[in-house]
């Protein structure tokens, strides 16, 4: 005999379209997260559902025909349990409208912050105090006026650089904190690195690790906020709530400082709503310029996208050239090479760009090329990495593949790239030797001066 109910993860067209009504039905914006389940009554209608994009609980919705607090509670339950057991996430967050803060509260869910149109709450009721205390720890490590500051850096411009060269002397002591999601061109280990490389330039300075209670745009959901123009005051609200509640007094800081961004209207929001909400001063510095435009990580990104970093160098602070040549290589042998980058049995042959397999073992070059491009890495060393390259190329592909060997060619160039931007500051094609790879011949048009 069929369950009356029956919670089922959501697998077809015709399931998803039936989430999306029953998101609309409840007013909530049809957003379908990556892992959806519903439950479904013995006529296989769809009568609750919810999903689960990384660590955050999105698109909670029950008929409103069949109310009943079960639906909800044996939903959230599972996702909890599956990202904890499937997805090997400790901690899940989710954001809802204030009035259900209780019926969350209930499943065991901490309040985290509060805002007049929402809520955050974590399902691990230590998580915030773990990272707290290591905040603190932190913290009592310095004297003296302490300043924090929030930074993406992707990647690490000489515009952030300034900034934070800028407002290190306003204080005794800075900490950054970089934003942990992985949303953006680089990773956060490779930001928080180039972050680094200015702590070891800086005594006063300190980067501190990511977490998930800095909230990010890309965490912070819409789809229960109607009008549109409140979505970006609320996710400002939330986050203003949650530093100055529990990151601010961890560090014992004492002042924020942000950059200006004259061409950004939410920056621009975002700054003024933190002057107006933290119990703590808050510091706008003007960005640098140059040509008549601030320096900023878009024009990098930009420059990336369309193969022309030999426009962009001056702009780049020293310690994240390496990932940006090491991106810069992947996506050279990204782009020259589909077909004829795997050589191996006909099934492989035809695969091209759009083989997952071809592109997860360049993406596994990434941090190999970045060592292989940092200033002084010659020699054995360099050997040496090569070598690992391609034993890992060749573990993660499965067979014979084609691009184990371009490591050495791309590592000789990387490694000349890297002498000449640490010397001069740009890159002649003069220093790099000549070559007949596509891939290679893209990576050097792009980075060289013409």
């Amino acid at each position: 005999m069929k369950p009356e109910y029956e919670l089922r993860q959501i697998t077809t067209e015709q399931q998803r379209t039936a989430v999306t009504a029953l998101l609309e039905k409840c007013n909530l914006q049809p957003q379908i997260s990556p892992y959806c389940v519903g439950i479904f009554d013995a006529s296989d209608r769809l009568v609750a559902c919810a999903g689960l994009d990384g660590y955050v609980i999105k698109g909670v919705a029950v008929d409103p025909k069949t109310r009943d607090l079960a639906f909800p509670i044996k939903l959230i339950s599972h996702l909890i349990k599956y990202a904890r057991e499937k997805g090997g996430v400790g901690s899940v967050m989710i954001f809802t409208k204030p009035e259900y803060k209780r019926l969350f509260m209930y499943l065991g869910m901490k309040p985290l912050a509060q805002a007049p149109k929402a809520v955050l709450l974590e399902a691990q009721p230590t998580g915030l105090d773990a990272y707290v205390n290591y905040l603190r720890e932190e913290s009592q490590k310095y004297k003296g006026k302490k300043g924090v500051i929030v930074m993406n850096a992707n990647p690490l411009t000489m515009g952030h650089a300034y900034l934070v060269e800028t407002v290190a002397r306003q204080v005794d002591h800075l900490f950054i904190i970089p934003v942990m999601e992985n949303q953006s061109e680089f990773s956060y280990a490779e930001r928080r690195l180039m972050l680094l490389s200015l702590e070891f330039k800086l005594d006063n300075v300190h980067v501190l690790k990511g977490s998930r209670y800095v909230i990010s745009a890309a965490t912070f959901p819409t789809y229960f906020i109607k009008e549109a123009s409140h979505i970006a005051d609320t996710h400002i609200n939330l986050d203003c709530n949650l530093f100055a509640n529990h990151i601010a007094p961890a560090l014992g800081a004492t002042v924020r400082f942000v950059g200006s961004e004259p061409k950004d209207p939410l920056t621009n929001r975002y700054n003024a709503l933190m002057k107006e909400l933290l119990p703590l001063e808050v510091v706008e510095i003007p960005r640098i310029e140059s040509g008549n435009l601030p320096i900023s990580a878009s024009r990098v990104r930009k420059a990336m996208h369309e193969n022309v970093l030999h426009t962009i160098w001056p702009f780049l602070a020293p310690g994240s050239r390496p990932y940006v040549l090491a991106h810069a290589a992947c996506q050279a042998l990204t782009q020259a090479h589909g077909k004829m980058a795997i050589k191996a049995a006909d099934q492989y042959a035809s695969l091209g760009n759009n083989c997952p397999i071809l592109r997860n073992s360049i993406k596994s070059l990434t941090p190999l090329f970045a060592r292989m491009a940092i200033p002084g890495i010659t020699g054995e060393k360099l050997d040496q990495l090569c070598m690992t390259a391609e034993h890992e190329i060749r573990t993660l592909a499965g067979f014979e593949c084609m691009l184990s060997e371009f490591i050495w060619p791309f590592g000789k160039a990387l490694a000349a790239c890297a002498h000449s931007l640490n010397v001069r500051g740009y890159i002649l094609r003069e220093d790099l030797e000549e070559t007949s790879i596509p891939a290679l011949e893209l990576f050097i048009s792009s980075v060289s001066q013409p």
